[in-house]
């Protein structure tokens, strides 16, 4: 008999340490990589008349310089403009700050400012979009996705 109750003993044991395991499944977000900013509209306040010279600029928040610069688009006199990154950015998940400036000899203008989170800020599939006071979108900060 004390042989049978150590059997239903270690049987129970056993199912609560089966019926107590979870599966637990990891899942890897894509990797996202900036290419492209589509400008649509400028702040108010900035007018295409002097034909600016626009580039992007983006970084982690935390980075203490611009990481990353888009080519630059010469005497843009009409929106939309696509700005192009050299080569693809990865995006860490954390937050990233982007300025859109006026590329002049010796200083640059700041047009616009803005920090984001590229894997929880995707209004559409591939695109971050970016809004001006009045709610207008004036950028959207195209990018891909691969495993």
């Amino acid at each position: 008999m004390k042989t049978l109750s150590k059997i239903v003993v270690v049987a129970m044991i056993t199912l609560v340490v089966v019926s107590c395991t979870k599966e637990i499944v990891v899942k890897e977000c894509p990797k996202r990589h900036a290419v492209s900013i589509k400008v649509n509209a400028l702040p108010s306040g900035i007018d295409l008349f002097s034909n600016p010279d626009l580039r992007c600029d983006i970084s982690p928040y935390a980075s203490q310089y611009w990481a990353y610069y888009s080519n630059s688009v010469d005497n843009v006199s009409g929106l939309p403009v696509t700005i192009y990154f050299p080569e693809p950015v990865l995006f860490s998940q954390e937050e990233w700050s982007l300025r859109l400036v006026d590329e002049d000899v010796g200083a640059d203008d700041e047009i616009y400012y803005s920090d984001f989170n590229p894997y929880s800020e995707v209004s559409n599939e591939g695109v971050i979009s970016f809004q001006l006071e009045d709610g207008t979108i004036a950028f959207e900060l195209n990018f891909t996705e691969s495993e």
